[in-house]
């Protein structure tokens, strides 16, 4: 038997369970496939100070977790998350398990099966503690040889468990692939657990939705509707393009049935000639896949008139700096927190650049590996934003112990000034000193 000493726990017992809701006075009981647990209750006095926090933070988010048994980790254990963190970064070497960590807290936010897929064998227990709107809830997914689990209980604004699920968007390495057909290799798990994954083309839901807002029929049926298709396609360009400083506008081209967009050179300057996705950078296809995805997923379960701003979620990315420029991938993350505010994101990263434009509710996880213990993680207490790159690469944050060049053969001619800037200017001046010492 799985028992939560909380008020409002559900008891699970060889695949059933009663609700327990002592101020929500619900009371019933339904059936899992096999044993799991989730136990939610409401806002109560001694969590106030926490979810008053959430009115500037996300929505939905984790707070702490406990992973056993799950693809080497043995037993991983982390707490005290505040419930305002915006972003969550796992660092650690290579190797040392974070894909696995993302994949776990992937299974335990969503279930071990997406489509026709068990996205883990075996037997591992996850066990969440997160917050959804105004109710903390405990979360519990015990999988037995890889069996599924069944989360059917409502929550008190009649909202099903499973439409939370469906709120969690978990993205790998490889997000330069875009399709407009739904298939198993764009589900909701794919790109995180394989490596041939697609998103859903944000282009051919933009074409749509400018097509139909355009439809005569439609603006005479319902105008509504079709102006809030139109504003839908305006604020995803507007979305994209402060994303992507690089661009300088994006196109619909009706006859061709293509997006076009149009670039800025290095000085700002407009380029006249158009690309298409496939002709764009791929940092820029990138964040073009991985936006637009997470776009047309939320969208799908907001009603119209909804903006990215109101948008909820959890969002896991593995390595967010792949394929990005050291000034992008410092930008991305507050950029991304200023569109999405209600959503918590969770990346793992193998460059200090991010963590230098994360927000200050950020939280720094990481995550080690050893033949004894296994996977396991540890929450860092290194205030991020009193640290300089070479600080924080040298930190426990990344344990970069040699910063010096390999081809450096002098140490008394490194410059250790805090820009280039500064190191040019200090260069020129030991220059003219040597000039003038050799007139002496």
């Amino acid at each position: 038997m799985l028992l939560f000493n909380q008020p409002g726990t559900i008891f699970s017992n060889s695949g059933s369970a009663n609700i327990l809701w002592t101020e929500g006075c619900y009371w019933g009981d339904f059936r899992a496939s096999h044993p799991v647990a989730i136990s939610f209750f409401q806002k109560r006095p001694y969590f106030s100070e926490k979810f008053d926090k959430m009115n500037s933070g996300p929505s939905f988010g984790i707070v702490s977790f406990n992973i056993e048994g799950f693809r080497g980790i043995k037993h991983a254990f982390v707490e005290g998350i505040p419930a305002d963190t915006k972003w969550i970064f796992l660092t650690g070497k290579n190797g040392s398990g974070k894909t696995s960590v993302l994949q776990a807290l992937f299974v335990g936010l969503f279930g071990n099966r997406d489509w026709s897929n068990i996205l883990e064998d075996g037997s591992f227990d996850i066990h969440l503690q997160i917050f959804y709107k105004q109710l903390s809830i405990q979360r519990e997914t015990r999988v037995i040889d890889g069996r599924d689990s069944i989360f059917p209980p409502i929550l008190p604004n009649n909202e099903q468990i499973s439409t939370m699920s469906q709120k969690v968007l978990a993205y790998g390495i490889s997000r330069l692939d875009i399709s407009s057909d739904s298939s198993e290799k764009n589900s909701q798990s794919f790109n995180l657990f394989n490596s041939d994954g697609t998103l859903f083309s944000i282009e051919s839901v933009m074409k749509n939705w400018d097509y139909r807002s355009s439809s005569e029929d439609l603006r005479k049926k319902n105008p509504s509707q079709a102006n809030d298709l139109k504003s839908r396609v305006f604020w995803i360009k507007k979305t994209l393009l402060k994303l992507m400083p690089n661009l300088s506008r994006i196109e619909i081209d009706k006859e061709k049935d293509q997006v076009l967009y149009f670039e800025k050179d290095d000085n700002g300057n407009l380029l006249q000639e158009p690309k298409s996705f496939d002709q764009l950078a791929s940092g820029n296809r990138s964040i073009i896949a991985l936006v637009g995805d997470m776009l047309i997923r939320l969208l799908d379960f907001s009603p119209y008139g909804v903006e990215p701003a109101e948008l909820e979620g959890i969002v896991l990315i593995d390595e967010l700096d792949v394929h990005l420029h050291p000034t992008w991938q410092k930008a991305l993350p507050g950029l991304l927190s200023e569109i999405f505010p209600k959503i918590q994101f969770i990346a793992s990263t193998h460059s200090p650049i991010p963590l230098l434009g994360a927000p200050k509710e950020s939280v720094v996880l990481k995550v080690h590996q050893s033949s004894e213990e296994g996977i396991t993680v540890e929450k860092l207490d290194i205030d991020v934003t009193q640290l300089l790159p070479n600080s924080l690469l040298t930190s426990p944050v990344f344990d970069f112990e040699d910063i010096i060049p390999s081809a450096n053969t002098s140490l008394s001619d490194l410059h250790t000034e805090d820009s280039f800037q500064e190191a040019m200017a200090n260069e020129e001046i030991k220059n003219r000193l040597k000039k003038i010492a050799q007139t002496l």
